[in-house]
């Protein structure tokens, strides 16, 4: 469980320091470009904001794009420290092969429980921020129901005019208030525009087309809904100062794009009536939001002040700032997307459904101890039989089970070669006396040699390495844990039923390999070879602080005349190693009859 907190405030408090470091670039770009870019622009480039604030917690995956933050990220991830285990299983019965489970402990930076704490925290102001939201929503819907219908005709015949001349075919409410001090407007499903009564006779016609043309617009563009998604995101970051001050330039930003809408749809000469229309208003509206969720013509002397000198500089859009707006939209998108992407845990903690029909199995019985899954492909039927599918789903670190993958791509981008691959030892001393010695691929694979496939993959480079764990869609394909660590309980993450299906691709050929790079990858793996059997597997063990918390056994079974392609994870406070999953695994191999 303190695992589990961990992940997800690591990630979180990456994004939050992602969050705090785009604001400058957005107003940058604001500044830069000031003079050319439209107020509907301006007030797009903060809904990009919190999209990429909410993208977090959103279980979607955005399209691959260039990873422009391991640097800072590897700075987050967990590194190598020095408890170690190993140990061996029979590979099948009466066989005399082994398995050998290798596992470097990885010690967490930062304590557990300060991260369980911290999750803590967060969970309470988030929960007390959602209980305020709640409370505005109930009055607000209070409130709508307790105002009588507009009885005025000719007030609302000016309202049905001015919504008609916007463009609006759908059913609006529009009611006074006794007790309202400024118009406003909410309602997402049913919306309803709130006029103060006593405005009535204030102000001239004219004017009071104006303050619905206003509020109008703010329906027309959407801005009821993106109130909703403001509050949204200051429930989730109400502890962040960098996200609540964009909410605020947020805020200012709609009423000057609302402003400019009014502005574009009325004559020329109408402006200065309108700003001062916004200035007599400024005299009778409070200052205070007065609902959480709504959105209304006032605000603060700030905004007013802003809102007025945009009016009085307010040109109508032209082609060249509608293609200032749009650039600087994708600019912003293509600097922030590799940020968001990477650090999307949620996304990345789940992996598709399966590709082909599968049939769910009870073993429970072998699992006594441990929670666990196992997935098995059967070549043909063309299916997979599968124990805890929600399991089966779930990406975590692949551990050692990487190190197949770190072979194939060596080997295909000429690093080493099957004759070739031998790796001088560095006089390093390690844990293991099997790896204080000179490594072949056969030897480093057999002895699950860490620094050999780390220093494979170091030589073929974070780019190659990148380019190639998206070409065969390796789980979350994130190596942003740094290149000697993102598979030892880091950044990389993979499902054992994704595990299965790239068995199946590797032992079909089909990741774009070499069929002499395949073989020479599946002899380091082959475990036992009987008659008319040959099993190939690779264990993994994850170990925090030196507790054995994730076990992989993952394999091909050949027999005569079919092929069966496995995976099976255990996770655990303790004791789920990859000794253990390989044991399971042969003992659930035996009861099938496979």
């Amino acid at each position: 469980m303190n695992k589990m907190y961990q992940a997800l405030m690591e990630n979180f408090l990456f994004h939050c320091l992602f969050l705090a470091l785009i604001v400058p670039v957005i107003l940058a770009g604001q500044k830069l470009l000031r003079h050319c870019l439209t107020a509907q622009y301006r007030h797009m480039t903060w809904y990009l904001y919190c999209f990429c604030a909410l993208l977090f917690f959103l279980p979607v995956r955005l399209p691959g794009s260039a990873d422009l933050c391991s640097f800072v990220s590897s700075f987050m991830k967990n590194a190598p420290r020095q408890a170690v285990q190993t140990s061996t299983v029979s590979a099948a019965s009466g066989s005399a092969g082994q398995i050998r489970d290798y596992a470097v402990s990885a010690g967490a930076a930062v304590p557990g429980p300060v991260f369980t704490a911290l999750f803590w925290i967060w969970a309470a102001g988030a929960a007390a921020m959602t209980i305020i939201f709640l409370y505005h929503c109930v009055r607000l819907n209070r409130f709508g129901r307790s105002i009588a219908f507009v009885k005025n005709m000719d007030t609302e015949r000016l309202f049905l005019q001015c919504k008609e001349e916007l463009g609006i075919r759908r059913k609006i409410r529009f009611v006074l208030s006794e007790t309202s001090d400024t118009p406003m407007a909410f309602g997402i499903f049913f919306p309803v525009i709130v006029f103060p009564k006593k405005f009535l006779s204030v102000f001239s016609k004219r004017e009071l087309s104006y303050v619905f043309y206003h509020e109008l617009s703010h329906y027309k563009r959407g801005d009821l809904a993106g109130s909703l998604i403001c509050c949204i995101v200051k429930v989730l970051y109400w502890f962040h100062p960098f996200v609540l001050y964009s909410l605020k330039k947020m805020r200012t930003d709609r009423e000057i794009a609302c402003d400019a809408s009014v502005l574009n749809h009325i004559r020329q000469h109408e402006w200065n009536s309108y700003g001062h229309t916004i200035l007599n208003f400024a005299g009778y509206l409070s200052s205070r939001e007065i609902f959480f969720v709504s959105s209304g013509i006032g605000g603060s002397y700030s905004q007013l002040k802003q809102r007025i000198t945009a009016i009085a500089s307010y040109r109508r859009p032209s082609k060249k700032t509608q293609l200032a707006g749009f650039s600087l939209l994708l600019i912003l998108w293509l600097l922030f997307s590799p940020f968001v992407q990477n650090h999307n845990l949620l996304a990345d903690s789940v992996s598709g459904k399966p590709d082909r029909p599968f049939v769910p199995v009870d073993l429970s019985t072998f699992f006594p101890e441990n929670e666990g899954c196992f997935v098995l492909y059967d070549k043909n039927k063309n299916q997979y039989s599968i124990y805890n599918e929600k399991m089966s789903r779930q990406r975590v670190s692949p551990d050692s089970t990487y190190k197949i993958y770190s072979a194939l791509a060596a080997l295909d981008a000429g690093v080493i070669s099957p004759g070739k691959s031998e790796i001088a030892w560095d006089q390093k001393q390690y844990p293991f006396s099997s790896w204080n010695k000179d490594q072949t691929l056969d030897s480093a694979m057999s002895s699950s040699v860490n620094w050999y496939f780390q220093t494979l993959d170091q030589r073929l480079g974070k780019t190659a390495l990148k380019k190639t764990l998206r070409r065969i869609r390796y789980g979350n394909e994130d190596i942003s844990g740094g290149i000697t660590s993102f598979w030892l309980e880091s950044s990389l993450k993979i499902s054992p039923l994704e595990q299965v299906m790239l068995l199946r691709d590797f032992d079909q050929n089909r990741l774009g390999c070499s069929e002499k790079t395949a073989r020479a990858v599946r002899n380091s793996i082959r475990l036992n070879c009987g008659p008319g059997r040959i099993l190939y597997g690779k264990t993994g063990t994850g170990c925090i602080d030196g507790h054995d918390i994730n076990g992989w056994f993952i394999g091909i079974l050949k027999t005569k005349d079919n092929t069966y392609c496995f995976a099976l994870r255990i996770k655990g406070r303790d004791g789920a190693s990859g000794k253990k999953a390989a044991q399971t695994a042969l003992k659930i191999i035996r009861s099938l009859s496979l």
